[in-house]
């Protein structure tokens, strides 16, 4: 049976305080990214989860948000990689090449053969840059803080090159 691609008011039973609704909204994303997943870029298809994955981040307000983790499930359920970054993107973090060599080449091993680069590597490439840029590493810390577990939050943020914003990472 084909998988249609799921309206954006299916976001609205992911939102809710019911894990039974929960649960069938990321199966039924999975499934989505599942069947689709080769399909072009370009594509109907893919524009319209790209569509879905931007409601998504909207649903955001900010890396301190309740719904982080549930989002970001949802988001990689129906997206996979490419879909976390539109999300980090969003919520503020510049991670251009001109800021932090590099990760651009990490970003692209993460969206489309993930397994030799982790987002740990991706975070404390964020975090270490002698260039990075302030407001990024405020939010990255944040993140960081609610994705991993402590001691790998500890060695993330203790490589980051300013003592100020090291210091305001362990506020």
């Amino acid at each position: 049976m084909k998988q249609n691609i799921p309206k954006v008011e299916i976001i609205n039973d992911l939102l809710t305080e019911n894990w039974q609704l929960r649960w069938q909204v990321l199966k039924i994303f999975d499934q989505v990214r599942s069947e689709f997943y080769n399909h072009a870029h370009i594509s109907r298809e893919q524009k319209e989860i790209s569509q879905l994955g931007k409601k998504l981040c909207n649903c955001l307000n900010g890396p301190h948000d309740h719904n982080l983790h549930l989002i970001l499930t949802a988001a990689y359920f129906l997206g996979g990689n490419h879909l976390l970054f539109l999300i980090f993107q969003h919520l503020g973090i510049d991670d251009s090449d001109d800021f932090y060599p590099g990760l651009s080449k990490i970003k692209q091993t993460l969206t489309n053969k993930p397994g030799s680069v982790t987002f740990f590597d991706y975070f404390r490439t964020l975090l270490n840059s002698s260039k990075a840029v302030e407001r990024t590493t405020a939010i990255a810390s944040t993140i960081a803080i609610r994705l991993f577990s402590p001691l790998k939050t500890f060695h993330l943020l203790t490589t980051i090159p300013h003592p100020e914003a090291r210091t305001a990472a362990f506020d």
